[in-house]
């Protein structure tokens, strides 16, 4: 511990240090238990990569002249490359963002002829588009049994992931992405800070009597968008023809690879953003683009975004107004979410008083039909890891920052004794390095 204090010790006193396996017996959709692996690794993927039965893969074909766009040159595709971790896990190729630092000298015209062929060309290689899936266990979740307690983590290739980023370049030039106010997430010059101060400048400026939040969940969000209505919705952006075609490309043959208990199963991508790449985000963010236009930012209603977290802020002179408001506008939302293949959860949805002191006990209907699900009011709604309250007492927050920094400091604790442990240097790397931040940040 002494000599490397951020391996064991730091996961240790971070709380990660044990590791959950996937359990060979998993609860199925109908209540019953996988009987092996097999069955088991058919479920994480039907979970992880669901199918699309209305698009069985990428077959959106385009036609026209493609435009000439400039070749990438070697100082993009070094600055591609130098913008991963060298540390970082590699795909299934082996090769890691550090092995190409070291190799950029001798690589440099070979990957520059490369990707410059692809770009022209609007291929992307199918040997990067195989994804190593690595199920890992959602902190706080004891079930492990449930399959919802686990997320997936996609190991891509190195080269892939640089090629992926000079595609953001050039969707970010053609259809000025960055440019929705709304969007806070993957976002350049933007972040969760600024979602927050986004909502707290809102109420202050807002005239309206009452103000409520509805602070919105999307199950599994990243896994299901469908790619037809995103390329769509890409193109009404203005993306070139060329900058379509590799994205489709980039779609097309995807494969993710689940290895359990050395077996590996594989299943083809038919829908979502492909989680643990580079593009990703990108494809996400012009997924939830037709979202500004049907809530446009007015004097009652605005929308906020931080990747799949959405809030709608909806004020009026009375809570009963307001509730119609938010209830109209849930079923805008319903059609996109239906245009895309996406689906809300009601019950994970939170609704709070932002301004109007109303106490909780009321609630709202997920759009304006009868039979819709009801969101509850609650006195506190958790946001972006901060837990808001009416009074902006963070009262919540600062009880829930309390705990978590007790149990850290306990365990930071037992590493060191006046007798034995940890000597004091690595102690107070540890303690820099572990438990600052968390204060910092919170």
């Amino acid at each position: 511990m002494n000599a490397n204090p951020w391996c064991k010790a730091f996961k240790w006193a971070k709380g990660s240090y044990c590791m959950h396996n996937i359990p060979s017996n998993m609860t199925k959709p109908d209540g019953s238990l996988t009987s092996d692996c097999s069955e088991t690794a058919e479920l994480l993927l039907n979970t992880f990569v669901p199918a699309d039965p209305d698009q069985a893969r990428c077959d959106m074909d385009l036609h026209g002249p493609s435009q000439i766009s400039d070749l990438p040159s070697p100082v993009d595709i070094k600055a591609a490359i130098w913008r991963m971790r060298p540390t970082g896990a590699p795909g299934a190729d082996g090769i890691t963002a550090g092995i190409l630092r070291k190799a950029w000298p001798a690589l440099r015209e070979s990957i520059t002829y490369l990707f410059g062929r692809f770009l022209h060309d609007g291929i992307f290689p199918d040997c990067w588009k195989i994804a190593k899936l690595i199920i890992i266990s959602k902190p706080g979740r004891s079930d492990s049994c449930n399959v919802k307690s686990f997320r997936p983590i996609s190991l891509l290739p190195a080269l892939g992931k640089a090629l992926e980023t000079l595609i953001i370049k050039r969707i970010g030039l053609e259809t000025n992405l960055d440019s929705f106010a709304a969007q806070h997430g993957f976002t350049a010059g933007k972040s969760t800070v600024s979602a927050l101060r986004s909502l707290h400048e809102r109420i202050d400026a807002s005239k309206s009597r009452h103000i409520f939040g509805t602070f919105l969940d999307i199950t599994g969000a990243f896994d299901n968008v469908k790619w037809s209505p995103l390329l769509l919705q890409m193109q009404r952006l203005g993306a070139s023809l060329k900058t379509s075609k590799i994205v489709i490309s980039y779609l097309r043959n995807r494969w993710a690879d689940l290895e359990l208990e050395g077996i590996h199963y594989r299943r083809m991508l038919a829908r979502g953003c492909p989680q643990g790449s580079q593009l990703g985000p990108t494809l996400w963010k012009i997924a939830m683009t037709p979202i500004y236009g049907m809530l446009p930012d007015t004097s009652t209603t605005k929308i906020i975004t931080y990747a799949d977290d959405i809030l709608l802020m909806v004020g009026a002179a009375r809570p009963t107004t307001a509730f119609q408001r938010i209830e109209k506008h849930l079923d805008l939302l319903n059609n996109w979410a239906f245009t895309f293949g996406l689906e809300f959860s009601a019950s994970k949805s939170q609704l709070l008083s932002l301004k109007g002191g109303l106490k909780p006990g009321y609630s709202v209907r997920f759009g304006t039909r009868a039979d819709a699900p009801l969101i509850v009011s609650s006195a506190t709604a958790k946001y972006l890891g901060v837990y808001l309250d009416p009074r902006r007492s963070f009262w919540d927050h600062i009880e829930y920052v309390s705990q978590k920094s007790r149990d850290m400091y306990g365990r930071m604790r037992r590493l060191r004794s006046a007798n034995w442990g940890m000597g004091q240097l690595a102690a107070r790397t540890i303690y820099r390095g572990v438990f600052l931040p968390r204060h910092l940040r919170s």
